[in-house]
């Protein structure tokens, strides 16, 4: 899907913002954990037939990686996911709060084995150890203050890898012959946010948790639908926060 309108988004959240409390404080800095929130609930648009095409024809060692219409590559399961770090919050007179958010970590596995004629592959998306990752801001709109919850819209550019693995004869992953491309994708990002409540499960996190609320006495995973995007493709994608951190919270209750 090409070009999708954030239109309503942005409205929606420009009036809630509008007639929320401002927000006295600011999200601690630290770690922010995603995940996928279903299986293969992250799409890319690569064509993954023309990479079957050139890493068995004489593609190797750098086939090139191209989008197609279809949103053919799906990656993810409550294993894996996406860290960001994040820095200090910036609080304007009416409320915001704008956070700048840097990947820091992502694995995701593939849904389904890449097959070639030369084979099987396995497929996961992995951050770039080399590359420079791109801090973005977060805006925060604020909706209750007790907890301080509300809406949040952003775009993350990820320097990731692709990284393919080959299976040997008799089915098992051969990681003497994978083979690493570099391969940048977008989130665009929006959803729910909240404050976490109390002591974090680890000293490192940020008390910040995206598409996360509390409602009913309960925190509760609230995924948000968005898109990620290559080479002008748009996919959506569905991440929620790192089931384990609400479950850390709703066992104290």
């Amino acid at each position: 899907m090409r070009h999708p309108h954030w239109t309503a988004v942005l409205c929606c959240l420009a009036i809630l913002s509008a007639a929320s409390p401002a927000a006295a404080d600011g999200p601690t800095p630290g770690r922010i954990a995603l995940a996928v929130a279903r299986p293969g609930g992250l799409a890319l648009a690569i064509d993954l037939d023309a990479l079957a095409y050139e890493l068995c024809n004489g593609g190797l060692p750098t086939p090139n990686l191209r989008a197609s219409a279809e949103c053919g590559l799906t990656a993810g399961n409550h294993r894996s996911g996406i860290d960001l770090r994040s820095g200090e919050a910036t609080i304007a007179k009416d409320g915001r709060a704008s956070v700048e958010v840097t990947p820091s970590a992502l694995e995701l596995a593939g849904t389904t084995l890449l097959r070639t004629p030369c084979g099987l592959w396995q497929y996961s998306l992995q951050l770039d150890p080399v590359a420079d990752q791109k801090p973005a801001p977060l805006t925060l709109h604020p909706v209750t203050s007790r907890p301080a919850q509300g809406t949040f819209a952003g775009v993350i550019e990820v320097a990731a890898l692709l990284h393919l693995v080959p299976l040997d004869a008799d089915g098992h992953p051969d990681e003497s012959s994978a083979i690493d491309l570099p391969f940048g994708f977008t989130f665009q990002l929006a959803g729910a946010w909240a404050a976490a409540p109390g002591s974090l499960p680890d000293p490192a996190d940020s008390d910040l948790l995206l598409f996360a609320g509390f409602a009913g006495g309960v925190w509760r995973p609230r995924p948000g639908c968005e898109w990620t995007i290559f080479d002008g493709v748009w996919c959506e994608s569905c991440l929620e926060t790192a089931p384990h951190v609400l479950e850390s919270f709703n066992t104290r209750r």
